[in-house]
């Protein structure tokens, strides 16, 4: 299923037919920021930025915000340069994609609820979940630990044997 602001982006990018329409103010700053969210895609290694994934977030948030038509909202023509302000500043906060994109999704989404202006990156931070810790890798075992254990196995195993050959079963 489409999502229903890239049925609105594809709409608007089609070819127009016959004349030309007026496209209003908001269909504009959706397109603008459409465009500004591909702008990272021939970027860097493999076609991508480290922080694409950070980028799309903002700009699909940025033009849902545009859909509330808020006051206090940046102009068309500022836009894109408004998100990639939010987009380095929230790029020096050491995020993780795994960890912090539900994280964004989520606290664009509370913002959604209770917004009457335009915000600020401050509102957004404001909004995001607690930051679940990665679970810390397994603490590796020493030359002496296996030895330790591989020992103690060799024990078992021979008490194990010691019982069966006592009792008589097998």
């Amino acid at each position: 299923m489409e999502h229903p602001i890239q049925r609105f982006e594809n709409r608007f990018n089609a070819p127009a037919q016959g004349h030309q329409m007026h496209v209003p103010r908001r269909v504009l700053a959706i397109r603008a920021l459409a465009e500004w969210k591909q702008a990272g895609h021939d970027v860097g290694a493999y076609g991508h930025t480290p922080l694409q994934w950070l980028r799309l977030e903002i700009g699909g948030a940025f033009q849902q915000l545009v859909v509330l038509s808020l006051p206090g909202a940046p102009a068309v023509e500022m836009l894109p340069a408004t998100a990639e302000m939010w987009l380095l500043l929230m790029g020096d906060m050491d995020l993780d994609e795994e960890i912090d994109r539900p994280r964004i999704a989520k606290g664009f989404r509370l913002l959604y609820t209770h917004l009457r202006q335009w915000p600020q990156l401050v509102d957004l931070i404001a909004n995001l979940p607690p930051r679940p810790q990665k679970a810390p890798p397994p603490p590796q075992r020493t030359e002496q630990q296996h030895a330790d254990g591989a020992a103690r196995l060799k024990d078992i195993l021979e008490n194990l044997g010691k019982e069966t050959e006592e009792t008589g079963h097998e």
